[in-house]
């Protein structure tokens, strides 16, 4: 019957589609796991190249922060083959933001919205990576303590931090950490350097859910995420947007990094005056949230 369902799901347009919702709300890890071959195949299907069919605009959403909503479309080969990507913008003059780590015994009960909840974040985004006993893997930095070391791995390159209500990103091998420093967390690769798309690997081409941090050249920290269940979007083509600029429809940025995707990808955005969620298929252990400075 599940399996029947999930089938349908990428194979009836709206009637998939609510197979598909029924099964991510229900039962998200699940539908991952045992849906996997499915979701590679739906990928492998909708690759092309990519479009920017709707750039959207800035718009106010609290006093400091503002939203933008891209639509992404790859090609007439696909009916369906359209996804969005939700961003915000935060100015760090009015908002702050706080780390928000969970212990590995308590991700489980942590979810993205109960966390935004109970702290008052307006906005909130998953952090890095994880190992599968849910502890952080590189760097983490939260309320200037640091609950995990710098790793050289790899794929870990970059480092975004906060120091006052100044937000930084910069290779690893250039951050010097210091008591001045609030919250930091590694990730990678970087996306764009220096307003240029960065040398990316093989790797890049493969389609999932992503989400990122970047800086603009008025240093506002944008964060992003793909908004669907099942496509997603390559790092080369989400480089490529991040980069263009925003008269192309891109979003003209300085620097940005990658975050933790996949199933890994969820944001909140809470203010009063919108509210949007992209829901992750699983809990993470850190969550960077943007708060009001007041609070």
């Amino acid at each position: 019957m599940i399996r029947w369902l999930l089938r349908l799901a990428f194979g009836l347009g709206s009637t998939g589609a609510l197979a598909a919702a029924w099964l991510f709300y229900t039962q998200p890890e699940w539908l991952f796991h045992q849906g996997e071959p499915l979701v590679r195949s739906y990928r492998e299907n909708i690759e092309g190249p990519m479009r920017v069919a709707e750039a959207g605009t800035w718009q106010p959403i609290a006093s400091g922060m503002q939203r933008r909503v891209v639509i992404i479309d790859r090609g007439p080969q696909d009916e369906h083959n359209e996804l969005s990507l939700y961003a915000i913008r935060v100015d760090l003059s009015r908002l702050t933001m706080r780390f928000q780590v969970s212990a590995p015994q308590d991700v489980a009960v942590n979810n993205i919205g109960s966390v935004a909840e109970r702290t008052g974040a307006l906005a909130m985004i998953n952090g890095g990576y994880f190992n599968p006993s849910l502890g952080v893997l590189g760097l983490c930095i939260s309320g200037g303590q640091e609950v995990s070391p710098l790793s050289k791995g790899e794929l870990n390159r970059g480092v975004f931090f906060q120091r006052g209500d100044n937000a930084f990103l910069v290779d690893r091998d250039h951050f010097s950490p210091n008591r001045h420093i609030e919250n930091a967390l590694q990730a990678g690769p970087f996306l764009v350097q220096d307003g240029k798309i960065a040398d990316i690997d093989d790797a890049s081409d493969r389609v999932t859910r992503r989400s990122a941090v970047a800086l603009d050249d008025q240093r506002h920290v944008i964060f992003l995420a793909t908004d669907t269940i099942f496509s997603g979007i390559t790092l080369r083509h989400l480089a490529e947007l991040l980069a263009a600029p925003t008269g192309d429809g891109g979003f003209g940025v300085r620097t940005a990094l990658n975050l933790d995707g996949g199933t890994s990808t969820q944001m909140i955005v809470r203010t009063g005056a919108e509210y949007h969620l992209v829901r992750g298929f699983v809990n993470v252990p850190v969550l960077i949230g943007v708060y009001r400075a007041d609070s």
